[in-house]
């Protein structure tokens, strides 16, 4: 049998976080309460950087159960990481 290939994140994959720009704009957004825009450009960020797809995923699922806080806490530990 031949499968199609299809990029699962796997859940012990290294979380590889996009620029910091990146995350400054999603941390507006999801400030502001903007679930579409933060969709958006979470899919962006798995076009612009497929290394960085679990952290869009994980920002995706978030967002579909409008966990707006959930959003902002993952947001704000990511930019502190990158910090250290």
């Amino acid at each position: 049998w031949l499968y199609e290939n299809v990029n699962v994140p796997c859940s012990n994959a290294p979380l590889v976080v996009p620029p910091a720009e990146i995350i400054v704009k999603l941390l507006h957004l999801a400030k502001m309460g903007d679930i579409l825009a933060i969709e958006e450009l979470a899919h962006q960020v798995k076009e612009t950087y497929p290394l960085s797809t679990s952290f869009a995923e994980q920002i995706l699922n978030y967002a579909r159960d409008f966990q707006i806080k959930r959003i902002r806490d993952f947001l704000e530990a990511q930019r502190l990481e990158e910090l250290v």
